[in-house]
């Protein structure tokens, strides 16, 4: 076509000058420049759609590992209640003394004061509760701390389920290295437990918490032998140091946060649309002794390691005042 309009141009005008170049030029320009358009949508469609593909691939990678891992931690249950059944150990009696155990009334704590700590770990583990607490944590510059306590919650239930896993195998006599050995996928709760320390406890981080030096400490060799090797041992020592640090926030926030966000707007509107479900979940690991325990200590540490600075600062600032 442009081959025809050229030789056209040159008939009629007897001569083909830089003039009419140009025009064919941008002739070409115009006619080509929709389908560079459609070219370039094509590719970002096409990228969009690798990148689709690429998310499900490992999402069946993962699933198919989560698979594999269930099915080995199937056959150490069935191991083990074959075992138990070769030894006469679930007879009747013992099923009925089991039961027995099993059907002792709890003893309820709702008759229990609500607490700061309690009503601040119920607005914890109520979405709308933790959105509002986030909400106004980010207005005091300490949004990291609420975030810190839930993804700690995140490890605390992917490692504990995976040590669940580990006591199946060992009981029923297997070897514990098959739920991280190929095809399984890595363990979750290594996953979550890289985010914590390169999100929360690396000095920098994006979301740097106040932990006491001790406990950076542990996390750090903590994750670092996690990396290196994954057992019983790795992860019951990197719970135990999360466990610590999760409760030295929670401490920081109960006793200092808490009280500004019982006090402000944020709480009230919360409060007025979301009634508090007080229920007694049987949680020992979760009750005030153990928060206020295992954080006092160390949120004592953290005071006295972050505040001497501050209270000689404003000592020198009251006594330049008063002079």
């Amino acid at each position: 076509r442009n081959r025809t309009a050229t030789t056209t141009m040159a008939t009629a005008g007897g001569g083909f000058g830089p003039t009419d170049e140009l025009k064919l030029q941008i002739q070409i320009q115009h006619h080509t420049k929709p389908l560079a358009e459609t070219v370039q949508a094509l590719s970002k469609s096409h990228r969009a759609l690798m990148q689709k593909i690429s998310d499900l691939e490992s999402k069946v990678k993962d699933l198919s590992g989560r698979l594999h891992r269930s099915q080995v931690v199937r056959k150490a249950i069935r191991v083990q209640r074959a075992v138990r059944a070769r030894q006469g150990r679930l007879d009747h009696d013992g099923k009925k003394k089991n039961q027995g155990v099993g059907a002792k009334r709890k003893v309820t704590k709702l008759s229990r004061k609500l607490t700061a700590k309690r009503e601040l770990r119920l607005i914890l583990r109520d979405p709308q509760g933790f959105t509002a607490f986030h909400k106004f944590c980010m207005k005091q510059t300490c949004g990291e701390n609420p975030v810190f306590w839930k993804k700690c919650n995140d490890f605390i239930d992917e490692c504990t389920c995976t040590l669940e896993d580990i006591a199946q195998l060992e009981q029923a006599g297997m070897d514990p290295s098959e739920l991280f050995a190929p095809p399984n996928t890595p363990d979750p709760s290594l996953q979550v437990a890289k985010t914590i320390f390169f999100d929360f406890i690396v000095a920098g981080s994006p979301s740097e918490v106040s932990v006491s030096k001790a406990l950076v400490t542990r996390i750090t060799k903590g994750i670092h032998k996690l990396l290196r090797t994954q057992d019983k041992s790795t992860l019951s020592e990197m719970l135990r140091s999360v466990k610590d640090a999760q409760a030295e926030i929670f401490a920081l926030m109960a006793n200092y946060t808490f009280r500004l966000f019982h006090d402000s707007e944020i709480y009230a509107e919360y409060r007025a649309t979301t009634p508090l479900q007080i229920e007694d979940r049987g949680d020992s690991k979760e009750n005030d002794d153990d928060e206020s325990g295992g954080g006092a200590a160390g949120l004592i540490g953290m005071l006295t390691s972050h505040l001497p600075t501050a209270m000689m600062m404003k000592g020198y600032s009251s006594n330049s005042s008063s002079s």
